[in-house]
């Protein structure tokens, strides 16, 4: 390729190698979930938690996405939990999730899908996971069981 120019005129032999390659190129095929309007109103920062983690799921960021995934579920419990008791808001947004599923959710659907994605989420962030035999996969279809 002696004398051939590049993409960018510059003959290949004058461009100094920097010690990086491009190994990969593709578009980035992410596109944000809709969960339409309701679960909007109930919970705009759910919503933008949610499609962030999934989207570094989708770039492989496995690591980063499980917490992402715990942290909206505890947007949409507590924003549902104030917007349904709003004089407690304070107390609300201070408890743990599990507190604020047993004490202010009283469809027992909800409470069953929401405390077992809390469980499996909690495993996410830290270094000991007490659910072996179940995952970020196993989470967020309990995530999904809760948004309907």
């Amino acid at each position: 390729m002696e004398g051939a120019d590049n993409l960018i005129g510059i003959p290949v032999q004058e461009i100094p190698n920097l010690g990086y390659s491009l190994d990969e190129l593709k578009p980035s095929t992410y596109l944000p979930r809709d969960f339409g309007k309701d679960i909007e109103l109930i919970s705009i920062d759910f919503v933008k938690i949610f499609n962030q983690s999934a989207q570094a799921e989708e770039l492989g960021l496995d690591e980063i996405a499980g917490p992402g995934f715990r942290k909206a579920l505890e947007f949409l419990i507590k924003d549902y939990a104030i917007l349904r008791n709003p004089s407690k808001e304070q107390e609300i947004t201070k408890s743990l999730l599990g507190s604020v599923i047993a004490s202010y959710v009283d469809d027992n659907r909800i409470v069953s899908t929401a405390k077992r994605a809390a469980w499996l989420g909690n495993d996410e962030p830290h270094y000991y996971r007490r659910w072996k035999d179940q995952d970020i996969n196993d989470m967020k279809k309990l995530m999904e069981l809760t948004v309907r």
